[in-house]
């Protein structure tokens, strides 16, 4: 009989918060995102994204969790949002601009 284990079993937190920094994928919620779908994540989002865009690019990989952000988010020239699964999303308020 064969054990499966997945890799954030095999490693500790911060071995595998290490072994993806390695890669150039970045967890958001080890860098200040709360990710609890109330506070505001756009400012915590918009300052990883652009110290790993200034260090030469990599992926921000947002873990399963609701993330609020006041403002749309675009990625910087060499940086790739990556989610948990499709059924994660970034939650923005509707427009309040009237006609």
């Amino acid at each position: 009989m064969t054990a499966n284990f997945s890799l954030g079993q095999l490693l500790k937190a911060d071995e595998l918060n290490s072994a993806l920094a390695s890669a150039n994928v970045f967890n958001v919620k080890g860098l200040g995102v709360v990710g609890n779908g109330s506070a505001d994540d756009y400012p915590a989002i918009k300052a990883i994204d652009a110290s790993v865009a200034s260090a030469g690019g990599g992926t921000l990989y947002f873990p399963a969790s609701t993330y609020f952000a006041s403002l749309a988010l675009q990625p910087s020239s060499g940086v790739n949002y990556q989610g948990a699964s499709k059924a994660l999303g970034l939650v923005r308020p509707p427009s309040t601009c009237h006609s």
